[in-house]
């Protein structure tokens, strides 16, 4: 009879049985030694401590325990993501001492949901658990956010084909009332994978197919097409459909019908067609509850057009409205009088196939910065400066930056924070922050509420100490709970004001008396001859001076050069090197010059097939130029030709169009902001 004292009660004249179930390894249980070939054994025992005759073998290669010693990368996740073992450790500890790192272990949980804490980890028997983070939204919460993080930023984002980085990432926080950003139809579909997942929609291929010289692919709409049409089966491409294949209205509205019911929020649909001016494509991303996204032309600032047809408004559409849009699954699918109609078929535009792709097929894994985004869903968020975004600024100069927190929903954000790290070459003005904010040395930080449908300003001032003429206030350090905000850079000027007045005063002078030069550089050597004395460069022309500047090889500009200490940051560029740019993944790109990026004596050097053109901005919207064909310095007025002869009947602007000017730069064969005074 077992004399264990059991905890379970039993009736009066029950007894209890020995179980030999127990496994101990204890040296009075032993039954026989282990040797080289054989594991030891042991006698089961009863809980009271009785020895049976039952033994079991003691495996010393099995562990005594596990433990993860190394975290893996990724711990915090979306509801429905995969757990990602990636960086991982695992060690076991076995029973003969050994420490082993073990891979073929199992998890208790492959897809993540909400409200799970831990994965537990299970190795022969052993288990040890990591923890997890798993936010109650999903992948599809995390798409639809981040596109209506695009849309929110209504008129600072533009359709342009050609301006558009196309496979850049390019973060809606980049648009702002300084600052407009330019998309396509693809580029900003593929934006929103680069945002919520870090990767372009269409994946890293071997060479081959027109694909970019790193194997990856520009997601431009004749990409989507190949790629579907050649790897359909893919994981990611759901189908590819020739139009020709289905020319009766029954097919037609069968495939349609079939199609639709696949659909899935973060489904990719592209389709091909052909127009009198040549094949085309369009992009849209699928967000559930019947609606596509797409961003399209409705707007587009035409500035290669060369109909002289058009009037200027017609010409100029520069319109403060969103390129970015929605469009119900019915307008594509089963509206034959809608533009888009997916098997529209006439004279002048005709849709030969279209693709569906699903790039969450290939399990990506969402970023960290797409998950601060959640955390704080619905927040338009802005950074600008008092000075500009690329301007310039003197010594002892004061700059004012500030965060707008514009929340565009009807929900409360609670714990909202700001962090910078204050721009080398300034210092904190004392007591100029917003309520709330606190500066440690160059560390400053906010933390407040944004109440639903509310707007909160952040403000901060800081003053310049740097004395180097060309050296560059840089802020590009500031995060709003954890997304990055846009870049902020100053050039500090060797200039004084008074010698900034006495350029504007001499430009005008030369606007009022039509004075003329032999060439349109030597108005901008003149200008600074005779009103500051300075001798700026010796080129003949033009075309010289961008050969100094422009490295059309390596589609960069040159820094070894005299006249390349000049150039503004990042504006310069053109189509001589700003096509090729669109096919590198990892360098600076040429920047889309406004107003905001502008200092007062900033010369703009321009070249095209035709002739050249110099400007030179004057400040509050002015610019005054000379160009080859018209050598007479002239003020940009209505009836001004600013794109050449085959624009000189409605190419004309008005002194508040200088930004259609500036945007326009990058159509030029070349061009190059020169800022003399960062040289002194």
């Amino acid at each position: 009879v077992c004399e264990y004292k059991h905890t379970e009660t039993f009736s009066h004249g029950m007894v209890s049985a020995h179980a030999y179930v127990k496994e101990v390894v204890a040296q009075k249980y032993l039954a026989s030694e282990a040797t080289a070939t054989q594991n030891a054994t042991y006698y089961k025992s009863c809980v009271c401590g009785k020895k049976g005759t039952e033994t079991f073998e003691y495996d010393l290669t099995l562990p005594d325990s596990i433990e993860v010693t190394v975290n893996p990368t990724k711990t915090a996740y979306v509801s429905g993501e995969k757990f990602d073992i990636s960086g991982m450790v695992v060690m076991a500890y076995l029973r003969n001492g050994d420490e082993v790192i073990v891979n073929d272990y199992v998890l208790s949980h492959t897809v993540l949901t909400y409200p799970i804490e831990s994965v537990i980890i299970t190795y022969k028997g052993v288990e040890t658990e990591v923890p997890v983070t798993v936010y109650e939204f999903s992948v599809a919460d995390v798409i639809v956010e981040i596109a209506n993080a695009y849309d929110r930023q209504g008129g600072q984002i533009h359709y342009d084909q050609t301006k558009s980085r196309r496979h850049l990432t390019v973060s809606p926080e980049e648009a702002t009332s300084q600052k407009t950003i330019y998309l396509d139809c693809s580029s900003f579909v593929n934006s929103i994978y680069r945002e919520a997942f870090g990767v372009n929609i269409i994946p890293f291929i071997p060479n081959n197919l027109g694909s970019l010289p790193d194997g990856s692919w520009s997601p431009q709409t004749g990409n989507y097409n190949t790629y579907a049409k050649n790897y359909t089966d893919n994981v990611d491409v759901m189908g590819y459909w020739e139009n020709a294949n289905y020319t009766t209205a029954a097919a037609q509205a069968e495939l349609l019908a079939e199609v639709k019911a696949m659909l899935q929020v973060g489904d990719v649909l592209n389709y091909r067609h052909h127009r009198a001016s040549g094949d085309a494509g369009h992009v849209y991303i699928y967000l559930g509850d019947n609606l596509f996204m797409h961003c399209y032309a409705g707007g587009s600032f035409h500035y290669n057009s060369t109909d002289p047809s058009l009037s200027w408004e017609e010409y100029k559409q520069e319109e403060n409205n969103g390129m970015i849009d929605t469009i119900s699954v019915d307008d594509l699918f089963t509206d034959t009088a809608n533009y888009r109609y997916l098997f529209k078929n006439t004279t002048a535009d005709k849709v030969t196939s279209f693709a569906l792709f699903r790039p969450l097929a290939r399990g990506l894994t969402v970023t960290e910065k797409a998950i601060n985004r959640m955390k704080i869903a619905g927040l338009t968020l802005e950074k600008t400066s008092s000075v500009g975004v690329n301007s310039a600024v003197r010594t002892g100069d004061t700059i004012t930056y500030t965060i707008m927190l514009v929340n565009k929903v009807s929900k409360k954000h609670t714990g909202v924070t700001i962090s910078d790290l204050l721009p080398e070459g300034t210092t904190y003005v004392a007591n100029s922050g917003s309520t709330g904010v606190t500066v440690d040395g160059r560390n400053l930080t906010w933390s407040g509420d944004v109440g639903a449908s509310a707007t909160v300003s952040v403000s901060y001032t800081v003053k310049v100490t740097q004395t180097t003429a060309g050296a560059l206030i840089v802020s590009d350090s500031t995060y709003v709970s954890g997304i990055k905000l846009g870049k902020i850079v100053q050039s500090v000027s060797g200039y004084t004001q008074a010698q900034e007045s006495a350029l504007v005063e001499k430009a005008n002078a030369y606007v009022t008396s039509s004075k003329t030069f032999t060439s349109s550089i030597e108005f901008a050597t003149t200008l600074y001859s005779e009103a500051l004395g300075i001798t700026l460069f010796n080129y003949a022309t033009v075309e010289a001076a961008l050969a100094d500047l422009l490295d059309t090889d390596n589609l960069t500009c040159k820094t070894t050069t005299d006249i390349s200490k000049m150039i503004a940051p990042s504006l310069y560029g053109g189509l001589d090197i700003g096509s090729g740019q669109l096919r590198l993944e990892d360098s600076e790109r040429t920047r889309l010059v406004s107003e905001a990026e502008l200092a007062v004596g900033d010369i703009i050097i321009t070249s095209w097939g035709g002739g050249n053109r110099v400007y030179v901005y004057l400040g509050n919207s002015k610019l005054v130029c000379c160009e080859s064909g018209d050598l007479t310095c002239k003020e940009l007025t209505i009836g001004t030709d600013i794109y050449g002869d085959s624009r000189k009947t409605n190419g004309v602007v008005n002194d508040d169009d200088v930004d259609n000017i500036l945007v326009a730069l990058i159509a030029y064969d070349g061009f190059a902001v020169l800022r003399p005074s960062m040289v002194g």
